[in-house]
């Protein structure tokens, strides 16, 4: 099986079917560790001034999938 990347600029849906763009991602080692992704939060306006809902970058397949890279 292929590594899959995030990056930046990548359309996703996480595990409550809420879609975004990727913006940042930190990169993380292990579950201390973890990491953020920032997903700016197309259709949703409540996340206040960036919009963004924040994922750990750890083991982000549990929670994201990507949709368009």
């Amino acid at each position: 099986m292929q590594n899959k990347t995030l990056k930046p600029g990548d359309h996703v849906i996480d595990i409550h079917g809420h879609e975004g763009i990727v913006v940042v991602v930190q990169p993380g080692n292990d579950v201390e560790d973890h990491g953020t992704v920032a997903v700016w939060q197309m259709n949703r306006t409540e996340y206040g001034i960036d919009n963004c809902e924040h994922y750990c970058e750890f083991g982000w397949e549990k929670s994201l999938r990507i949709i368009k890279n």
